[in-house]
């Protein structure tokens, strides 16, 4: 998987990064964004929808915490496919982050449990309804959408809005 760097999009608090999934023929961008959170939301990195953990990218991130915290949570915003696949084997590199699933995700052909398919026991948790109960509540608000389950799938999101710099988080909406 090519990986672009991190690219700041507000320098020292919002990083993105962007690569293509693949599946048969069809090649789908994904982004990955990172923020720094305050001191009141405990300080460190926040990070949305993470993409395939590349050696480079993990470098990259691993430079980012020399100067602004260790990865502290990884947040899945979404049901689709091409985001969630790649948020276990990510999260396996940040072994002392939480990792925290938009509500209705599935696994096809059988319906294992999110540990089942890489996400890391004891620090998989579902994302709380309302902004007020995560850890980094000073710093963001959040509204999920979903999940709407179809025999043809499943569409569901949370979105976030990063007050500090005004940051809409969305995936596919």
């Amino acid at each position: 998987k090519r990986t672009a760097q991190l690219e700041a999009i507000v320098d020292g608090e919002v990083w993105t990064s962007d690569q293509k999934f693949g599946i048969l023929n069809v090649q789908v961008p994904s982004r990955m964004v990172v923020i720094r959170l305050s001191a009141a939301s405990g300080g460190g990195l926040w990070i949305y929808n993470p993409i395939a953990a590349t050696r480079d990218l993990i470098d990259t991130i691993r430079q980012l915490e020399k100067s602004h915290g260790p990865v502290r949570h990884i947040v899945l915003g979404t049901v689709a496919i091409e985001h969630k696949t790649y948020c276990g084997p990510f999260a396996q590199k940040f072994p002392d982050a939480t990792v925290w699933l938009q509500p209705g995700q599935y696994a096809v052909p059988l319906n294992l449990p999110a540990e089942f398919i890489g996400c890391p026991i004891g620090r998989t948790k579902a994302l709380p309804e309302k902004a007020a109960d995560t850890p980094w509540a000073a710093d963001f608000d959040h509204e999920t959408l979903g999940p709407f389950l179809s025999r043809d799938g499943a569409f569901g999101e949370t979105a976030f809005f990063h007050r500090s710099t005004k940051t809409l988080l969305v995936t596919d909406s």
